[in-house]
């Protein structure tokens, strides 16, 4: 949360700055990149269509949220669906789907992302 006494440019910019990391091609970046991790772990999940069908929706779809083409962001009860399958391998958390913040990932999860 901003201090009272920073200035309205920078509250601007602070708020454009998290606006520009919730894009729905950023967002989809992320989501392919879950996927690409849970391959590299072995993971069972790790298709479109097994991630599609664990989150209730169609692989179409969900390959169009991956690429951004959706001008409507991953919903909220799709990433919590993701997030709860996941949270042994990844420990994922909506702040990184949505914001790209790492810092309650696993840390093997963290590793791979910047390696």
């Amino acid at each position: 949360m901003l201090k009272p006494d920073v200035s309205r440019k920078d509250r601007v910019r602070a708020a454009q700055d998290e606006a520009a990391r919730q894009t729905p091609q950023l967002v989809g970046s992320r989501l392919r990149l879950l996927r690409q991790y849970l391959k590299f772990q072995g993971s069972e999940f790790h298709t479109q269509a097994d991630l599609a069908e664990l989150a209730g929706i169609q692989q179409s779809t969900l390959s169009n949220y991956e690429k951004g083409k959706e001008d409507v962001m991953l919903p909220v009860d799709v990433a919590l669906v993701l997030c709860v399958a996941f949270a042994t391998e990844t420990m994922l958390k909506l702040e990184w789907l949505y914001r790209g913040d790492d810092s309650d990932i696993k840390k093997s999860f963290r590793d791979w992302l910047n390696g």
